[in-house]
């Protein structure tokens, strides 16, 4: 581990181990749905139906960035996948993290620490942002790194560098899914559905901004069982 992570990760335990109110704290926001998805998906739609001028840009814009962000996870979690294993500090014995943290941590122990997904996910979203205002999407991107990463890597989930890892991946995609001509080609399909068939397009829209809203839990857990499945199927 290299001396950028070990030394912030040490700092954040020996905070953990004489401020416990500050385990608390930072468990509840991590924990906390509301603050962290379900807020960007209410920006989202603030956004999509503001009657303000440049509406259609805007909904070509939010369109463009939510198929950025699902892409985003993708390739997040194809790096997890792909590059050697990283163990989560909170089970690395040489950080030293207290025992107040490795208990609340035990369902992500054979996951990968890089890339953060949740830094994925919401920078990609805040970079969108940024392309509708530049203001909110630098108020996106400080309200993620304060709300979701800081407690992330305080609690000892990811080392700073997944979380900045993680931020290129989603920048650099967002980027990308935002270029005009991109962007105009990616929201076509979606815009057009919306003109012909409002009824259907809302619903389906209702169940992508739930799934990003909850970090696509529910389809995690439906991976999940299959992966189980297909390693049965297979002894």
């Amino acid at each position: 581990m290299n001396a950028f992570d070990l030394d912030i990760l040490r700092w954040c335990g020996q905070l953990a181990a004489h401020r416990p109110a500050l385990v608390h704290i930072f468990t509840a926001l991590n924990g906390c749905v509301l603050v962290k998805g379900d807020l960007f998906m209410a920006v989202c739609f603030w956004l999509w139906f503001s009657t303000q001028e440049g509406q259609e840009e805007r909904r070509e814009i939010l369109v463009s960035t939510l198929l950025a962000a699902f892409a985003a996870i993708v390739v997040g979690r194809e790096l997890a996948t792909h590059l050697p294993y990283r163990v989560r500090p909170v089970f690395n014995p040489a950080v030293g993290l207290p025992d107040i943290l490795v208990a609340q941590a035990d369902a992500l122990r054979n996951w990968s620490a890089f890339p953060s997904d949740h830094a994925v996910l919401f920078s990609a979203l805040a970079t969108g942002f940024a392309f509708v205002s530049l203001p909110l999407g630098l108020a996106a991107h400080a309200y993620w790194l304060l709300v979701v990463a800081v407690p992330r890597v305080f609690l000892g989930l990811h080392h700073p560098t997944d979380v900045l890892g993680g931020a290129v991946v989603g920048v650099v995609i967002a980027l990308i899914a935002n270029q005009r001509l991109i962007r105009r080609r990616a929201a076509a399909v979606a815009l057009s559905w919306r003109s012909l068939h409002p009824a259907s397009f809302y619903a389906c829209a209702f169940l992508v901004f739930a799934e990003i809203g909850t970090m696509f839990s529910d389809v995690r857990g439906v991976l999940s069982s299959v992966a189980v499945l297909a390693g049965l199927s297979h002894r």
